[in-house]
């Protein structure tokens, strides 16, 4: 009788035991499901908050593109740091009511069967949207903006160019008719654009 106290004892024990530890292990899952639930909800959230800035940023390109006017030329650079070396430079203006904080321009270089030869993306105004946390930080961050009624002239170095591209570049330094390569077109379209 006396043993069979002590094992029913000893069951008792070990069963609150395991009961302890299991309720142990479930209120840990619980908790860090919920934590993880949240952290995702977090960073669903951040996701989305990006999404839609880039979002405007692209629409915003295609409602404002009429109020911002742009003249391109391409060559090779004579001076400066670029001296030599393949460049688009230009000249924005702002004709609309707001500030332009960034832009995004696209060139492209294209043959006369309309063939895309050469593309770039850059920012002549402002700064890459993605590199920042929030669109307050365009006002903070960026050093070059246009206020209503402005213009900016700028350099982009060419990157990597076809040799199409370099020998159409070549050909327009020299006289008319000497040693000319295939004309190319060169076009833009403003891609991104903060305005505000």
């Amino acid at each position: 009788m006396y043993r069979k106290k002590k094992k029913t004892s000893y069951i008792k024990n070990r069963t609150a035991l395991v009961i302890a530890f299991s309720s142990l292990i479930i209120s840990s899952v619980l908790a860090l499901t919920i934590f993880g639930f949240y952290a995702y909800l977090g960073w669903k959230e951040k996701e989305i908050r990006r999404n839609y800035r880039v979002a405007l940023y692209d629409l915003n390109a295609k409602a404002f593109e009429k109020y911002v006017i742009v003249k391109l030329d391409a060559k090779f650079d004579n001076e400066g740091i670029f001296k030599g070396k393949p460049i688009v430079r230009g000249t924005i203006k702002n004709t609309s009511r707001k500030t332009i904080y960034s832009l995004r321009l696209r060139i492209a270089f294209y043959d006369k069967e309309h063939r895309t030869v050469y593309v770039d993306t850059f920012y002549p105004v402002g700064l890459a949207l993605e590199s920042l946390i929030n669109v307050v930080d365009i006002r903070k961050t960026t050093k070059n903006f246009l206020l209503e009624g402005d213009s900016i002239s700028f350099k982009h170095r060419l990157e990597n160019c076809p040799p199409k591209v370099l020998e159409y570049l070549k050909s327009k330094r020299k006289f008319a008719g000497l040693g000319a390569s295939e004309p190319l077109k060169l076009e833009y379209k403003i891609v991104g654009l903060d305005i505000r």
